[in-house]
């Protein structure tokens, strides 16, 4: 049986090959080097969306899709800190940022707790907020595919 998370990945997949967007996924090796390397902890819905699809490229017309948003890839994975330049609140010590809009209007960053798959998604508005959106990959890609109110500041 599939789970979610591999259902939500291929719905995301077909909405990306439909903007014409290159697809690369990322082998298992990248992804544990990069961790490694970056020292951060990818839970495991990360690992199989980055296996399937390795984000966005950082080029025209891959840039960003329809709506504006930009996927990173896996080597682009940046702590909040190495993003945002500036001294966070401790609220934002341990996100990693994943994603963005409208070329950084504002990120999207998810903190990993206790569990190989326990996380928390939230928007990055500044160095001092992080508001939860859901704790799940899949439901964050579902609202990315029908363009939520929830993904945007309220």
């Amino acid at each position: 049986m599939v789970d979610n998370i591999q259902v939500s990945i291929n719905r995301l997949l077909e909405n990306w090959i439909k903007q014409g967007f290159g697809i690369f996924p990322a082998t298992i090796e990248k992804i544990e080097k990069t961790q490694r390397e970056k020292e951060v902890f990818l839970p495991e819905d990360f690992v199989k969306l980055y296996t399937v699809v390795n984000g966005m490229r950082t080029h025209y017309p891959d840039d960003m899709d329809e709506e504006g948003f930009f996927f990173y890839s896996v080597e682009q994975l940046i702590p909040c800190a190495g993003e945002l330049k500036v001294p966070l609140t401790t609220e934002l010590d341990d996100v990693l940022i994943f994603a963005e809009y409208m070329h950084k209007s504002w990120w999207y960053g998810f903190k990993a707790q206790n569990g190989r798959n326990a996380y928390t998604i939230g928007l990055i508005l500044d160095k001092d907020s992080f508001k939860p959106i859901t704790d799940s990959l899949s439901e964050f890609i579902q609202f990315y595919l029908e363009d939520s109110p929830r993904l945007y500041p309220q």
